[in-house]
C-alpha cells in the first residue's frame, strides 16, 4: 500500500501549500475551540456519560447504545481522555479538532493515491472537512462519536482498499468493518460491507484467476455478516423521536430533507439557495456513485471503455455509499421534524465522504467536462461562499451556545444548584433536568473534583 509522496518541484510546492492549508485551519478551529469551548456535559452527555462514571467495563461501553446505534470504539476513547483529564469536555474538543485535521491529511492522501498526483485546488478537500459549517460540534454537543472519529475510520476503511495481500486486506477492512459498525452512525456501512464483499468475490470471479482473492472475498462477507450478527445482539429499535413514522405521510419531502443535508455546508435554512445547492450536490454524488458501479458492472461484462482498478472502484464506492445509507436513514428517522431539519450542524462529518469520493472521482475520471466544471463550480461556491460570507449567520448560534455555557458554570459555581441556574441565565444544559437527575450528577462530578470542579480540586490538593 506504500506510496512515495510527490517528489517534482510542482507537486513539491503543491504539497507545501495544502499543508499550509491544513496547519491555518486547524489553527483556526483550535482558537475556536480556546474562546468558545467549555470543560461542562451538554444536553445528551448527560445522559450517556454516567456509566462510566459508576465503574462500566470496556465491552459494555463499547456496546452501550444511545439511541438507533452504539457508541463504539469512540466512546470508549472518550471515557480514556475524561478519565485521564478530569472530564474536562473541553479537551475532548481540542481532540475532535485532532480528529478532523487527520481526517484531512487522509483525504489529501487518498486523492494522491487514487489519481497520482495533488493541485492548488485539492484544499477544497481541507476545507470540507475542517469548516464552521459544523461548528455546533465543538460548541454544544461535542461528541467524538457523532461525527469525528467514525469519519476518520471510514477514510481509513477505503484506504486499506489498496491493501496488496488479500488476505491482509480482507482481514483489516473486516476488522475495521466490526468497529465502525458500533461506532455511532458508522453502522451504516456495517449493512454496506457484505454488499461490498460480494461485489469484490464476483468482479475476481469474473476477470481474475487469483484465487485468494475470491476466497478473501468470502471470508469477509462472512466476517461481516458475523459482525451484524454481534451487533444486533441484545438489541431493540428505538426512533429516538416520538414523532418517528415510516413511511412518512409526505414522502415528497424525504428529498427535500436530504438536499438540506448537503445545503448545510453553505447555511442553514429552510429554502432557497441550500436546498438549491444541496439538491445539486445530491445530484452530483449520485452520479458519480452510478458511474463508478457501472463501471464495476462493465468490467463483469468485459466492455471497452476506462477501466478503474478494483482498490479504486471499492475506496469509491465505500465513501459515497455509506454517506448514501446514512442520509436515507436520517431522512427516514428525522423527516417528521420537518425538511429543513435536514441542515442540521451534527451530520456534516456523516455527509463529508461522498463528497470526497465525489470530488475524487471528478477530478480523475469524469470525462464529460462541463459536468466535471460543473460540479466543482458547485463544489467551491458551496465551500468557500459558505464558509466566509454566508457564515455569519452560524455564528450567532455559535455564540449563544457559548455564552450560556459559561454563564451557566459561573451561575452553578456561586449557587450550586441548577434549577436556581436555568431561571437566572435563560439557559439550560439539559432540557428537562430532573429526567436525568442533573443535581445529583453535579454533586456527583463537584465530589470528585470533574469537569467544571477539576481546577478547583486541582488548587486543593496543592
Amino acid at each position: 500500500m506504500s506510496t512515495a509522496m510527490p517528489k517534482s518541484p510542482k507537486q513539491t510546492r503543491v504539497l507545501v501549500f495544502l499543508s499550509i492549508i491544513v496547519a491555518l485551519l486547524t489553527a483556526r478551529l483550535a482558537y475556536f475551540v480556546y474562546q468558545d469551548a467549555t470543560s461542562i456535559p451538554f444536553n445528551d452527555q448527560w445522559d450517556f456519560y454516567p456509566p462510566a462514571w459508576t465503574g462500566a467495563g470496556f465491552w459494555d461501553l463499547f456496546r452501550q447504545r444511545h439511541g438507533p446505534h452504539r457508541m463504539g470504539i469512540a466512546h470508549v476513547f472518550s471515557v480514556i481522555l475524561g478519565n485521564f483529564t478530569g472530564w474536562d469536555i473541553k479537551v475532548e474538543t481540542y481532540a475532535t479538532v485532532a480528529c478532523f485535521m487527520i481526517s484531512s491529511v487522509l483525504a489529501l492522501f487518498l486523492k494522491y493515491k487514487i489519481s497520482g498526483k495533488l493541485n492548488y485546488l485539492d484544499a477544497l478537500l481541507v476545507l470540507l472537512i475542517m469548516n464552521f459549517a459544523q461548528g455546533e460540534i465543538f460548541v454544544a454537543h461535542s461528541n467524538f462519536y457523532m461525527g469525528p472519529v467514525p469519519q476518520l475510520l471510514i477514510l481509513v476503511f477505503s484506504l486499506c482498499w489498496f491493501v496488496n495481500s488479500p488476505w491482509l486486506r480482507w482481514g483489516i477492512l473486516s476488522f475495521l468493518n466490526f468497529i465502525i459498525l458500533h461506532t455511532g452512525y458508522g453502522m451504516f456501512l456495517g449493512f454496506l460491507t457484505p454488499i461490498l464483499a460480494l461485489m469484490s468475490f464476483i468482479y475476481f470471479h469474473k476477470i481474475s484467476v487469483d484465487r485468494r482473492s475470491k476466497l478473501a472475498a468470502l471470508m469477509g462477507l462472512g466476517l461481516s455478516i458475523l459482525s451484524l450478527v454481534v451487533f444486533y445482539s441484545g438489541y431493540h429499535f428505538d426512533a429516538a423521536l416520538a414523532c418517528y413514522k415510516f413511511p412518512h405521510p409526505r414522502p415528497w419531502e424525504y428529498l427535500s430533507f436530504l438536499s438540506f443535508m448537503f445545503g448545510r455546508f453553505a447555511f442553514e435554512g429552510s429554502k432557497g439557495i441550500p436546498f438549491l445547492l444541496g439538491l445539486l450536490l445530491l445530484g452530483s454524488v449520485l452520479y458519480a456513485a452510478i458511474q463508478v458501479f457501472l463501471n464495476w458492472f462493465r468490467q463483469l461484462k468485459q466492455s471497452s471503455g476506462l477501466k478503474l482498478g478494483s482498490g479504486v472502484i471499492f475506496a469509491l464506492f465505500s465513501l459515497m455509499g455509506f454517506t448514501l445509507l446514512y442520509m436515507m436513514g436520517a431522512a427516514v428517522g428525522r423527516v417528521c421534524l420537518g425538511p429543513a431539519s435536514g441542515s442540521s450542524s451534527r451530520y456534516i462529518p456523516y455527509l463529508v465522504p461522498a463528497l470526497v469520493g465525489a470530488y475524487i472521482y471528478f477530478s480523475a475520471f469524469c470525462k464529460i467536462k462541463n459536468f466535471r466544471k460543473g460540479f466543482f463550480i458547485i463544489f467551491g461556491v458551496t465551500l468557500i461562499v459558505g464558509e466566509f460570507y454566508w457564515r455569519q449567520r452560524d455564528y450567532k448560534t455559535f455564540d449563544m451556545y457559548s455564552k450560556g455555557k459559561k454563564a451557566w458554570i459561573a451561575c452553578y459555581l456561586e449557587k450550586k444548584n441548577v434549577d436556581e441556574c436555568d431561571q437566572a441565565v435563560e439557559f439550560k444544559i439539559y432540557p428537562i433536568p430532573h429526567v436525568t437527575s442533573l443535581q445529583e450528577k453535579m454533586n456527583l462530578l463537584e465530589e470528585r473534583g470533574w469537569s467544571i470542579f477539576h481546577d478547583s480540586a486541582e488548587t486543593e490538593k496543592k
